[in-house]
């Protein structure tokens, strides 16, 4: 079975016809989506959302991913300043959870997205998993409504950042439409690579693989040419879990270099999956 690889457009361009045309001349049928010329795809009104999906689907593009902005943000009521951070657009100031969780499923009925990524609100001091119950609940609600599936991403500034805390959390709800959303350049960030063990542990609970690459001292850079250990990760993944199965998505995060460094992302992480191997 061939993997499913996709592209978040907005590490290509700002663009979507950019991203198409990447998508197209070099051979993918799936976009991931998370903002459009600066702005959050959250924010976009219905007109915007249907001509978005219109250039999709005559395309022929499908989309892996919305990656949503959920709870990249503080809790409600907590009375601080959200900490500093790539937020794509979105303001993580005032936010209304209730208007956002709906507009979000909205927003993937209309393009055909089954898969939504979230988060696990900002990192703040006291910080317990019974913290997330009240919004996952509503979450989880909405997906088995709209067939959708939940990708809780290990993300730095966030709360769930660690291999351990991330198993530990989903496997302790345990919900069908609840899976991982795998992101071992995050990790590399913050000089946390988990161990084979907790790789292992994780892997029958992933649903979604970022890619991206890091060095010491230089930051972000195309996928072969950092030090982050795809390959020995996906190795580990693949002999616990089903990888063909799982969609990967490259995240550079190198927007000056968007066509350029995705390229050569991309030709690598083929290479690296042509050279795993076979789970048997």
């Amino acid at each position: 079975m061939a993997h499913t690889l996709s592209v978040i457009s907005d590490e290509i361009a700002p663009d979507i016809d950019t991203a198409i045309r990447f998508a197209g001349e070099h051979g993918l049928s799936h976009v991931d989506l998370r903002s459009l010329d600066g702005r959050n795809l959250i924010d976009l009104d219905d007109g915007e959302l249907a001509a978005l999906a219109r250039k999709l689907r005559d395309a022929g593009l499908a989309v892996g991913c919305l990656c949503s902005p959920l709870l990249k943000w503080l809790p409600p009521g907590m009375a601080r300043s959200p900490q500093a951070h790539d937020a794509f657009g979105f303001d993580a100031g005032k936010v209304d959870e209730t208007r956002l969780f709906r507009r979000a499923f909205a927003i993937c009925d209309r393009l055909g997205a089954r898969r939504l990524r979230i988060f696990s609100y900002l990192a703040y001091d006291g910080f317990a998993p019974a913290d997330l119950e009240r919004p996952l609940a509503a979450l989880l609600d909405l997906a088995e409504r709209r067939d959708g599936v939940l990708l809780l991403e290990n993300e730095p500034v966030c709360n769930i950042n660690t291999a351990p805390a991330m198993r530990a959390f989903v496997s302790g709800v345990a919900h069908p439409r609840l899976r991982a959303l795998f992101d071992l350049g995050n990790f590399a960030v913050m000089d946390a690579a988990p161990e084979a063990a907790e790789i292992a542990a994780l892997a029958p609970w992933l649903g979604y693989i970022h890619i991206k690459d890091h060095m010491p001292g230089r930051g972000m850079v195309p996928l072969g040419e950092g030090a982050v250990d795809h390959r020995g990760a996906l190795a580990v993944i693949a002999r616990h879990a089903a990888l063909e199965q799982l969609p990967l998505a490259l995240e550079t995060h190198l927007p000056a270099q968007g066509w350029a460094a995705n390229r050569t992302a991309l030709a690598a992480l083929r290479r690296l999956l042509a050279e795993l191997p076979l789970r048997t």
